[in-house]
């Protein structure tokens, strides 16, 4: 007789873990996300940003876009095209003050129109001397 859990998922999560698939499967997932980090920091660069901090694995990048002083601003001419971005003032105490820096979802960078409306907003901005 149990007081907590059921004895089904007690179990399920007793082979899981003992047969070893937990473990696989987190190395498959550490192989993605590794290889989707390498790809957003790749497109980044490609954008000429600045990446806060480069590193093999993550789900999230931190990443000011050139000509972009508020991200903001940024953020809010891409939503239109569905591109929702989290612009770094929104993490800070002070919310008021503007702020260059991204939060970029590594996984999100990979979608094809992500890129495109990140390379057209770009290419329009005042700073890049096209406009």
């Amino acid at each position: 007789m149990h007081v907590n859990s059921s004895e089904y998922c007690e179990r399920t999560l007793d082979v899981i873990l003992s047969e070893g698939r937990y473990q696989r499967h987190l190395a498959r997932l550490r192989e993605r996300i590794g290889a989707a980090t390498l790809r957003a920091q790749a497109l980044l660069d490609e954008l000429g940003a600045s990446i806060f901090v480069r590193t093999p694995h993550s789900l999230y990048l931190w990443a000011a876009l050139p000509g972009e002083p508020d991200s903001l601003a940024l953020a809010r001419e891409l939503l239109p095209q569905g591109v929702v971005l989290a612009p770094g003032r929104i993490f800070c105490v002070d919310s008021a003050k503007p702020s260059p820096w991204l939060r970029f979802n590594v996984g999100a960078l990979a979608e094809p129109k992500v890129r495109t409306a990140l390379l057209e907003t770009l290419r329009r901005s005042p700073s890049s001397g096209d406009a």
